[in-house]
């Protein structure tokens, strides 16, 4: 299957950027297209169409993926009153499937502190949920929400077959931020921090909590490559690790398409004699090394039972509650 990320050259209006992905997806013809988060809307980039109402915007990308047999994934903000709007991650394959919302939203952008005016997501079942598109189970985060251990333990436990990360501005970089003429937090600029924690955490999770590829996307933002935008899918088991963006590259569109075989993905998960089943041969000899790992993860599945996956939302409440209570003794 063809999954398809992107670092889009900066455009500013919707209309730009609703043809911009309409001439990519319509030219691809790729099974699951990817945009960055805040692809459409946002104070920064777009403050003159900060947010889009759904009955504006979603009949638009519904149209788009009918037509061209492709699945999306939307980044973009939502208005949901006059007083709030929402971050947000839409799934659609021919209709909306489902969404999620952000929770960790910086100061700059909560409602009350920030030009952006949004309300974060406050409940973490929310979060814990796969959509199906393509016939895959399909979540995702959003930027650095992959710091989120509890968050990637439970999704892990849901046995996604992919897993979307929608990146802002790159993971080595930071906003400076000023206060407007209303005393409200707003980006000034995007500055540079360097290191390489961030993408050490997405490996990680690929590897061992989630266990299946990520695919990542960015805004370009006219940044330089050592902002590092990341685009291309990450998943260890078939040696796909991204793309290392270039200053050259990042001068123009970045549109990448990786080819994914999610029976080979759903095989590493189960055993290998189910692998072969699937692929037609056993799976190569370097994932030996994995084989306790994926052991594990089958045993805790059996002990749970059929309703694994409602149960694991609880077993992770009632730990985090522990471990709260067990802080406050100390």
């Amino acid at each position: 299957m063809k999954i398809t990320t992107c670092i889009p050259f900066q455009k500013y209006t919707f209309k730009d950027k609703f043809e911009w992905l309409e001439t990519q997806v319509k030219a691809l013809k790729t099974d699951i297209f990817i945009t960055p988060q805040e692809y459409f809307g946002g104070d920064y980039i777009m403050p003159e169409e900060k947010a889009f109402e759904r009955s504006f915007i979603l009949p638009k990308l519904e149209k788009l993926s009918q037509e061209t047999n492709t699945a999306l994934v939307v980044g973009l903000i939502e208005k949901i009153t006059d007083e709030y709007n929402q971050e947000k991650m839409w799934f659609i394959d021919g209709t909306l499937k489902g969404e999620i919302t952000k929770f960790a939203e910086p100061n700059y952008c909560v409602l009350g502190k920030g030009t952006y005016a949004l309300k974060p997501e406050d409940n973490l079942d929310n979060r814990l949920k796969t959509f199906k598109i393509k016939g895959l189970n399909v979540t995702g985060f959003f930027c650095w929400e992959v710091f989120g251990d509890m968050m990637m333990a439970g999704l892990g436990m849901l046995e996604p077959d992919l897993v979307v990360s929608q990146v802002k501005f790159g993971i080595a970089g930071y906003p400076k931020n000023e206060k407007n003429a209303f005393g409200l937090m707003k980006v000034k600029s995007i500055e540079w921090c360097g290191g390489d924690i961030w993408l050490e955490r997405l490996k990680y999770a690929s590897k061992f909590e989630l266990m299946c590829p990520i695919a990542c996307s960015t805004n370009s933002w006219g940044l330089k490559a050592k902002f590092q935008p990341l685009v291309g899918v990450y998943y260890p088991y078939e040696n796909k690790d991204g793309l290392e963006v270039t200053k050259e590259a990042l001068e123009k569109d970045i549109v990448v398409t990786e080819d994914i075989n999610f029976e080979a993905v759903r095989g590493y998960r189960e055993d290998k004699f189910s692998f072969a089943d699937r692929v037609g041969h056993f799976p190569p000899f370097s994932i030996n090394e994995y084989t306790m790992m994926f052991k594990i993860h089958r045993i805790i599945k059996r002990m749970m039972g059929d309703t694994y996956q409602e149960q694991v939302f609880k077993k992770l409440k009632e730990l985090r509650f522990k471990r709260k209570s067990f802080n406050k003794k100390i």
